[in-house]
C-alpha cells in the first residue's frame, strides 16, 4: 500500500511541476521586454565623426544599446520624433524625458505601448536616473522587429556637445556556429558518465543515485539562472520562471537528501522542475546567440548537462521504485 501511495504521490508531483513549468513558460506577454535566444545580431559599423568622446556597447541581437560619455561631455539621445529622450549631463548625471513617447514605446518588444500624457513637442520633463555617466535602452531602430526577414542597415543619431553624431550599423541574421546535436550529446554523455560512476560506487542504491543526480543538476541550473539574472540588462524583465524552477528543483533535492518516506517524491519533484527549466530555454540549443552578456557555450553545455542529469535521475528513481516492488513481491 505504501509503495502504491508513493507512486501516486510521485505521479502527482511530476504532473503538478510539469503544469507549473508550462504556465510559467507561457506567462510572459508576447510584447514583454525580456531577452530570448535569437539568430539576429546588430553591430555598429561606423560612428561619424569618429573622435567623439563616447563609448557605444551593443547587446546581442540589438536588444539593448549603451552609450557612455566621457566626463565633462553632454549627450542627448533623441526619440523617434527627434524629441529629447535621454540625457547624460557633463557631471555624469543621467536623465530621461518622461514626456517623450519613446519611453512607453521602448518598454515593450513590439513598440505598441503608448502614453496619453506623452508629447514630443512639449518642453522636456527631465527625471534623474540611477546610472552615472551612461544610459542604456531598448531601441526599435536597431533590433529585429516582427516581419523583418532580411538584413538591414540602421542609423541612430545622437547629439554630443551640441554636435550631431551618426551611428550606423547593420542588423543581420546569423547561422549558429555550434551543432545542436553535438552539444546535446556532449552534455548527455557527461551526465550519464557521472550517473554511471555514482551507480558503480553505490551499487544498487538507485534512490541515492537519483537524489545525487537531481542535486547536481539543480546546482547547475541555479548557478546558470543566477548568472542570467545578474547579466540581464537594465530595463529588461529578469528570468523569473528560470529562477522559480531552479529554486524549486534545488529545494526538493535538498529535502530528498535526508532519508524519509517522501524522499523519492521529493526527487521526482526536483526532476520535474529541472525538466521545466530545460523546456523553457530549449531554443538555446538551436539559436545563434544567447541573451544577456553571459558567454554562450557554457549555457549550452549547462543546459545539456542538466537535461542528462534530469533523465538519469528519473531513470534511477524509477529503478528504485521497481527494486522496492521486487522486494515486497510475494515469492
Amino acid at each position: 500500500m505504501t509503495l502504491h501511495l508513493a507512486r501516486r504521490a510521485s505521479a502527482a508531483a511530476v504532473g503538478g511541476l510539469v503544469l507549473c513549468a508550462v504556465l510559467l513558460g507561457g506567462s510572459t506577454r508576447a510584447d514583454a521586454l525580456s531577452l530570448a535566444p535569437t539568430d539576429w545580431s546588430s553591430t555598429v559599423d561606423s560612428v561619424a565623426p569618429a573622435d567623439v568622446p563616447v563609448e557605444i556597447t551593443m547587446f546581442t541581437g540589438g536588444e539593448a544599446i549603451r552609450v557612455r560619455a566621457l566626463p565633462g561631455h553632454e549627450v542627448i539621445i533623441p526619440g523617434y520624433r527627434r524629441e529629447p529622450y535621454l540625457r547624460i549631463a557633463p557631471d555624469g548625471a543621467t536623465y530621461v524625458n518622461v514626456r517623450s513617447p519613446a519611453v512607453a514605446m521602448n518598454s515593450t518588444a513590439t513598440g505598441t505601448s503608448s502614453d496619453a500624457a506623452a508629447d514630443a513637442s512639449a518642453p522636456p520633463d527631465w527625471v534623474r536616473l540611477d546610472h552615472q555617466g551612461w544610459v542604456q535602452w531598448h531601441d526599435h531602430r536597431i533590433h529585429a522587429m516582427p516581419g523583418v526577414s532580411s538584413p538591414l542597415h540602421w542609423n541612430l543619431p545622437i547629439i554630443v556637445d551640441g554636435q550631431v553624431v551618426a551611428i550606423d550599423g547593420t542588423l543581420r541574421e546569423d547561422v549558429p556556429e555550434h551543432s545542436t546535436i553535438l552539444v546535446l550529446l556532449a552534455g548527455l554523455v557527461t551526465a550519464l558518465t557521472i550517473g554511471a560512476t555514482l551507480l558503480a560506487a553505490l551499487r544498487t542504491h538507485h534512490e541515492t543515485v537519483a537524489t545525487g543526480a537531481a542535486l547536481i543538476g539543480s546546482l547547475l541550473a541555479t548557478w546558470s539562472s543566477t548568472v542570467v539574472w545578474i547579466t540581464t540588462p537594465t530595463g529588461f524583465d529578469p528570468p523569473l520562471p528560470l529562477a522559480i524552477l531552479s529554486g524549486a528543483a534545488i529545494f526538493a533535492a535538498v529535502v530528498a537528501l535526508r532519508p524519509s518516506p517522501v524522499r523519492l517524491v521529493s526527487t521526482f519533484v526536483s526532476v520535474a522542475a529541472l525538466c521545466g527549466w530545460v523546456a523553457i530555454q530549449w531554443t538555446l540549443l538551436t539559436s545563434a546567440h544567447v541573451p544577456a552578456s553571459s558567454a554562450a557555450n557554457p549555457r549550452w553545455l549547462v543546459l545539456a548537462l542538466v537535461s542528462g542529469l534530469a533523465i538519469g535521475s528519473g531513470i534511477a528513481g524509477v529503478r528504485s521504485v521497481g527494486a522496492d516492488h521486487a522486494e515486497i513481491a510475494p515469492r
